[in-house]
C-alpha cells in the first residue's frame, strides 16, 4: 500500500500547473500539522501540507521520550488548579484518540509504568488531583515493588503508584498519519519555503514553484513559528522557548519510571534503550539554542544515579540530545514548559502550538471547528441553533460558575 501511494503522489510537481487552489494549506509537518492535515482530509477538505525540511516531523514532534501521557505528571507539575485541569482534560482527550487511532503504533500496551516520590506532601497532592481529574492510577506497595525491580534504590522512602500513561513509536505514528493523508488526496510538499503574494495566496518554493490560494492558512512552525508571523504581519511575535536535555542509554530497568520530584529523573524505556531526563529540567530561553549542555547532561545522569545507583557505570554510553518546545508569551504562565496555543492575527491565518504531543489531537479539533464556522454548509439543513440569531444589544450572559 504504501508503494501504491508513494507511485501515485511521486509526479505531482510535473502534473500540477504553477498556480491552484485549496480549503486549507497546513505550514509546518510535525505532529500537529499532520494531524490537522489528517483530519481536514477525512472531513473531504484539499489540502496542502509544506514543509520545510526534507523529512517530516523534524524537531519537538520527534525528539522526545515517546511518552503518551494521560495527566499523571502535570496533574502535579501544574501548581495552578484550573490550568492543570484543562491541561489534564486536552491530555486525556488525546490519549484516548492516539490510542485509538494508532494502537498498532503503542510499543509494549502490556508493560506498566509508574510514578515516584519521596515526598510524602507530594504523594498526598498527586492521589488528590487524580482523584478530582480522573487521571487513573493504583499504588504498589514499596516491598512488592523491590520484587519486581531490585536494582532502584531501596534506601529511598519512596511511595510508588502503577499510571496509565503509555508508550508510543512516534516515528510510525507520523507514517500513519502521511499514509492516511495521501490516500485522502492530501499533497504534502517536501523541502519547501513560502512567502506571501497576497492574504489569501502563497508562492511555495520548491523544485517547482507554485502559487496556491486557500480559504485558510494554518501556521504548525514551532520553533519558526515568529519567522511566518513576521511575513504575514511585519512585526515580531513574542516567544520563549524551553530546553530540556534527554539522554540515551542502554536499557538498564525494566520498568519506564517518572518522578514527581525536583532533581529526580524521568526514564521512559523502548526496547533495548531508556530515554532519561531530569524532572522539571525545562530552562526558559529567548531563542532556540540547541547546543549540549555538559553541566546539564551530568545533572541529569546525576538525578538517574539517585534512583538508580549502578547505573554510574553507564556513563561511557551516554548519548544526548536538547529538545525545544516554543511557548507564546500572552501573559503570566505558571506552568513550567508551554501550554497549547491558538490565536488568528489576520482573518483565517491560524497561529497553533500543541504544547504536548499527546494534546495536539484536542488543539487540532479545536482548529478544526474554528476553520468549519467559516465554511459553506448550504447542501446540509441548518440546525435550529444555526438559524436562531441573539440580539447584539442583548445584555444577559451566561457565566459558567454561577449557580442558581
Amino acid at each position: 500500500m504504501l508503494r501504491e501511494i508513494e507511485v501515485g503522489t511521486r509526479n505531482w510537481r510535473n502534473e500540477l500547473s504553477s498556480s491552484f487552489h485549496c480549503d486549507t494549506v497546513v505550514i509546518g509537518a510535525g505532529v500537529m500539522g499532520l494531524l490537522l492535515a489528517k483530519k481536514l482530509t477525512d472531513l473531504g477538505q484539499s489540502v496542502t501540507l509544506i514543509e520545510q525540511k526534507n523529512t517530516l516531523a523534524y524537531g519537538a514532534s520527534i525528539k522526545n521520550h515517546g511518552w503518551l501521557h494521560r495527566g499523571t505528571a502535570h496533574a502535579v507539575s501544574i501548581k495552578d488548579k484550573d490550568q492543570a485541569k484543562s491541561v489534564v482534560q486536552k491530555l486525556i482527550y488525546g490519549f484516548d484518540y492516539l490510542s485509538s487511532y494508532a494502537r498498532e503504533c503503542i510499543e509494549r500496551p502490556f508493560e506498566p509504568m509508574y510514578a515516584v516520590t519521596q515526598d510524602q506532601t507530594v504523594a498526598e497532592q498527586a492521589v488528590c488531583a487524580w482523584e478530582e481529574l480522573g487521571v487513573d492510577y493504583e499504588e504498589i506497595a514499596k516491598q512488592d515493588f523491590f520484587k519486581i525491580d531490585p536494582d532502584i534504590n531501596g534506601d529511598l522512602p519512596l511511595r510508588i503508584f502503577q499510571s496509565a500513561d503509555l508508550h508510543i513509536n512516534n516515528r510510525m505514528l507520523f507514517q500513519k498519519l502521511l499514509t492516511d493523508i495521501k490516500k485522502n488526496n492530501g499533497l504534502v510538499i517536501q523541502g519547501a519555503d513560502f512567502s506571501y503574494k497576497s492574504e489569501d495566496e502563497i508562492e511555495i518554493h520548491s523544485e517547482k514553484n507554485f502559487i496556491v490560494g486557500a480559504e485558510s492558512f494554518v501556521y504548525c512552525t514551532g520553533a519558526n513559528l515568529g519567522d511566518a508571523y513576521r511575513q504575514l504581519t511585519g512585526s515580531d511575535l513574542d516567544m520563549s522557548f524551553w530546553k530540556s536535555h534527554l539522554l540515551f542509554l542502554p536499557r538498564f530497568s525494566p520498568f519506564s519510571m517518572v518522578s514527581l520530584d525536583r532533581d529526580m529523573p524521568i526514564i521512559i524505556n523502548h526496547g533495548e534503550v531508556s530515554v532519561v531526563n531530569r524532572a522539571y529540567d525545562e530552562a526558559q530561553c529567548t531563542t532556540p539554542d540547541y547546543s549540549t549542555d555538559p553541566v546539564e547532561v551530568d545533572r541529569a545522569f546525576k538525578s538517574l544515579c539517585k534512583l538508580y545507583p549502578f547505573a554510574k557505570g553507564l556513563k561511557k554510553d551516554i548519548q544526548s540530545i536538547v529538545c525545544v518546545k516554543p511557548s507564546i508569551n500572552f501573559g503570566d504562565d505558571s506552568r513550567h514548559s508551554v501550554n497549547s496555543q491558538i490565536f488568528e492575527p489576520l482573518p483565517n491565518h491560524f497561529f497553533v502550538l500543541p504544547g504536548k504531543m499527546t494534546e495536539a489531537p484536542y488543539v487540532a479539533d479545536e482548529v478544526l471547528h474554528r476553520i468549519y464556522e467559516r465554511l459553506d454548509f448550504s447542501q446540509i439543513t441548518p440546525r435550529p441553533i444555526d438559524i436562531f440569531q441573539v440580539s447584539s444589544s442583548s445584555e444577559t450572559k451566561f457565566q459558567l460558575n454561577q449557580r442558581p
